[in-house]
């Protein structure tokens, strides 16, 4: 057998904040050994080399407030890839042209080379 779906899970944080927090976008396609938060769910640690992605995250306007939800997912049993997942990252803009606007900033991905510049 080539192909199989490793058994895996998400772990999901959400808040309510009236801003969205710099670190919910930092970081993003990127390995996390421990997700903030975790901890206190007390989940016993597997052989050691499983850990997890961190997804971009979904945020909704909720009147005055935005709701963000962050999701990390479990890897397979070797864990994700560095090799891949290391240098993915998101970014957020705000152009001169749609800092005013009310539909907020623009968020978008960069694309990665292997120098590292886009």
């Amino acid at each position: 057998m080539e192909n199989y779906l490793p058994v895996g899970a998400g772990f999901r944080v959400t808040t309510t904040k009236r801003t969205i927090p710099g670190h919910v976008l930092k970081g993003i396609g990127t390995i996390v050994e421990t997700p903030p938060g975790i901890a206190q769910f007390q989940i016993p640690n597997s052989d050691g080399r499983r850990n997890r992605l961190k997804c971009a995250p979904k945020i909704k306007r909720r009147g005055h407030a935005m709701n963000i939800t962050e999701e990390y997912l479990l890897s397979g049993p070797q864990g994700w890839l560095g090799s891949i997942y290391s240098a993915a990252q998101l970014t957020c803009w705000i152009s001169t042209c749609n800092a005013g606007s009310r539909s907020g900033p623009s968020f978008g991905m960069r694309s990665w080379t292997p120098s590292g510049r886009p």
